[in-house]
This record gives C-alpha cells, sequence and structure tokens, in this order.
C-alpha cells in the first residue's frame, strides 16, 4: 500500500476498489468482497483504498479480516512517519485515514502534528475544526485560524467554508463574527463574504443565490465530478433508480431534456431512453465539460427560468439533477416545464428536503447558498402548474456536507396525457 491519503495515478487496486464500493452500492455482498480480496491480492494500492476496504469489510460484519487489513495499514502508515518525521503530508495522510475509520481522537492528534510541519495545511486544520466543534471545543476549533488565514492566499474562500461549518455545528453567532471580521481584514474577497453573509442571515435573493450560482459552475467546471464524488452526491444516482422504478421502457424512443445538465453526470443512463437527449445548462463551462463526454445529441445554454431560452419542440422526458437546490419559488420553472413536456411525459427532479420545522412559504434558502423545499410546498406547486399528484416521493440522503448527510427528496410526476397547450 502505498501512504497517499488520495492517489495521483491510479493503481490497480484502487480501480478495483471503486469497483468493489460500486457493488456494495448495488447490494452485490457477495461480488463486492470477492472484489476487496482481488484488490488487495493486486498490489500497490493507495492507504485511503485500503481504508474503505476496513469500512466495506465491517459493512459487511467480517470484523476479523478488516482487523488485519486496519493492522497492516497502521503499521505501513506509522513506518512511513517513522522514516520521515519531519514530512507533513505523512500525517496528514495518517489523520484522514484514522477519521475515515472513525477513531477522532487520534485523527485530531495525528493531524495537530501534521500543521505544525507545513505552513498552511488547510484540509488537515478543517479536519481538526471539525473534530473540536463536534465536542463541543467551539474556542479550541476557532484558535489556529487566524494565523492560518493571515498566511494563505486568497483567505476569502476559506473563510467562508470555515463560517459555514461553525454555522453547521450550530454556531450561527460565531460564524457571521468570523466573516464580519473577515471582511475588515481581507477587502479583496469582501464581495463573497457579503454573500456569504447575506446567505447565513437569509436575506440573499433569489437573483443573487442563482448569480452566485453560475460563478461558482465556471469557477470549479473542471473539477465538478471529483468533488461531487468527494461529497458522496447522489443526485444522478437517485434519479436513475427513480427512472427504472416507473419501469419506463430503454427503449432510445424519447426526446430527453437534462435540464441543467452541467457536466453531463446523468447523461450515460438518459441515454438508455433517449432518441434525441438534449443537455442544456446555464454555464458555459459546465455544458463545455458536458460536450467532452460525447454523450449529448444535442447542448445548449438556457436559463431554466425563461422559456425562450428552451429548445425547440417538446419533451417526453425531463430530468433535474440537483438543480432545484438553487431555486426559491419553484413556480416559474415548473411552468416552463410543463409547457415543455409532451402529454404523458415524465418529469424527474431531487431538491434538498426542509425540515419538518421550516413553515413559512415552504422553501428557504440554507447557509450554503441552496434551498430547502418541503414536500407539502412541492405538492402545491405541482398543483398549480398544472401536474397531478407526484406517482414518486421518496426521501434519502442526497449528499454528505461536512460529514453530515443532507437529506433529499425525489419526484416523479407525470404530465396528463389528456392536458393541452
Amino acid at each position: 500500500m502505498q501512504n497517499t491519503a488520495e492517489p495521483q495515478t491510479p493503481l490497480e487496486g484502487d480501480a478495483l476498489v471503486e469497483e468493489a464500493v460500486a457493488l456494495l452500492g448495488d447490494d452485490n455482498v457477495r461480488e463486492a468482497l470477492d472484489t476487496c480480496q482481488a484488490a488487495l491480492r493486486a498490489g500497490p494500492m493507495s492507504a485511503y483504498s485500503a481504508s474503505r476496504i476496513v469500512k466495506m469489510l465491517r459493512m459487511t460484519g467480517n470484523d476479523p479480516a478488516a482487523d488485519q487489513v486496519e493492522a497492516v495499514l497502521r503499521e505501513r502508515s506509522e513506518a512511513a512517519i517513522a522514516a520521515d518525521p519531519d514530512d507533513a503530508q505523512n500525517y496528514a495522510d495518517w489523520g484522514a485515514v484514522l477519521d475515515f475509520l472513525g477513531h477522532p481522537e487520534e485523527a485530531e492528534a495525528t493531524l495537530v502534528k501534521c500543521i505544525e510541519r507545513a505552513p498552511v495545511p488547510e484540509g488537515p486544520a478543517f479536519m481538526i475544526t471539525m473534530h473540536r466543534l463536534a465536542r463541543g471545543a467551539v474556542d479550541e476549533a476557532a484558535a489556529p485560524w487566524p494565523e492560518l488565514l493571515k498566511n494563505t492566499r486568497r483567505p476569502g474562500p476559506k473563510v467562508i467554508v470555515l463560517a459555514r461549518l461553525f454555522d453547521k455545528y450550530g454556531h450561527r453567532d460565531r460564524a457571521e463574527a468570523m466573516l464580519e471580521d473577515a471582511r475588515r481584514h481581507f477587502p479583496d474577497g469582501s464581495g463573497d463574504i457579503d454573500k456569504a453573509l447575506a446567505n447565513l442571515r437569509g436575506t440573499a435573493t433569489g437573483a443573487d443565490q442563482h448569480r452566485s450560482a453560475v460563478e461558482i459552475f465556471d469557477q470549479f467546471a473542471e473539477d465538478y465530478d471529483e468533488n461531487l464524488a468527494a461529497i458522496a452526491n447522489r443526485g444522478p444516482q437517485l434519479i436513475a433508480a427513480t427512472l427504472e422504478e416507473l419501469g419506463l421502457n430503454q427503449d432510445h424512443s424519447r426526446r430527453v431534456l437534462d435540464a441543467g445538465c452541467g457536466t453531463g453526470l446523468c447523461g450515460e443512463f438518459l441515454r438508455l431512453y433517449a432518441k434525441e437527449l438534449h443537455g442544456v445548462d446555464l454555464s458555459v463551462k459546465m455544458l463545455e465539460q458536458a460536450m467532452r463526454k460525447d454523450l449529448f445529441h444535442y447542448l445548449a445554454r438556457t436559463d431554466l427560468s425563461r422559456l425562450e431560452t428552451y429548445p425547440e419542440g417538446r419533451f417526453d422526458l425531463v430530468v433535474c439533477a440537483d438543480v432545484f437546490v438553487y431555486f426559491g419559488d419553484l413556480r416559474e420553472t415548473l411552468t416552463n416545464l410543463h409547457a415543455k413536456m409532451t402529454p404523458g411525459a415524465w418529469l424527474v427532479f431531487t431538491v434538498e428536503r426542509a425540515p419538518d420545522d421550516l413553515g413559512g412559504a415552504g422553501f428557504a434558502p440554507t447557509a450554503s447558498g441552496r434551498y430547502w423545499h418541503s414536500d407539502g410546498y412541492l405538492r402545491q406547486v405541482l398543483k398549480r402548474v398544472g401536474f397531478p399528484a407526484p406517482k414518486v416521493m421518496s426521501h434519502a440522503t442526497l449528499r454528505h456536507e461536512f460529514r453530515a448527510p443532507v437529506a433529499g427528496t425525489t419526484v416523479a410526476v407525470q404530465k396528463p396525457a389528456l392536458a393541452f397547450g
């Protein structure tokens, strides 16, 4: 095993571990375990992949085997540290593995040794902060950051993530104070910090949220797929599973619209249903990434809130994976989608599920700049637009944010077969 938490070049063992994770996700337990064994026999793999094998073995009740793999992983990681005790990366890698395997105290102690040896190791510092917030040590969690931010390039984005982290653990006042302080000390990033404050306080307008989303997507388009994988984003998988639940024939017979297609994460399974697959997005950079995958017949820049920007014609299937989280009131967008759907067409989408006590309009901005939507609001707005009651309204984890699951709702609704217009 190589002692790197995230491998720079794929190793044979790493590829097999990815395959095992996918098999386990599909409940193919026996095949997943066989693939784990093959990965262990294959030779070199990253410490991160080895730790995933430990996790999978424990999840399937194979604790003795997990103990053996973890013991080897520990021996080799500690040997790497002993061989070069001044290398901060060794501590960062081992600390990340300990965190992943559920050893929080040992992970924090190891990560502290990392930041003592490196000038600005932001990843380990964020992990230390999470550990301290989780055990209620709020002042201790904040302590290293003034020095770290002072010595880092472009501190604005980092303090925004830090503030969201404190807010996530129930310390909104502290989060706001951090952003206010950062605005004074780092004027170059004050615009982004102001937006973060507005999101935190719930004062951002829908236009502000929309604009910010496009800016973010343009900036991170090249790494978007990897970033979503890192937070275990399940939006496309939930859409795919819902289409299978509906029992739609995979006969390449439909005009399909991937509305808000991003980099094309839904494209591969949507091709099974499509004679024509159209992808639309507001971010040109995202569309460029989608084009490289060669999955779509047509790609176009479209603002879902403006009907005149949509492709011509109507569609038999429309999907929106992780799109409506960037809209507050969905009525205008759903009205446009309804107008672009043929009678009998299906609309399948995901949203972030609102807390049960949300109240109010049934949707609200979150500190991350996204929106929550309640089940009641979704039923109401779909009815007002002209849809019947949803055929599917299911709940599952949409992704993870700061290691905590984010609740999601997947909806499938069919336009009435006798609809006009």
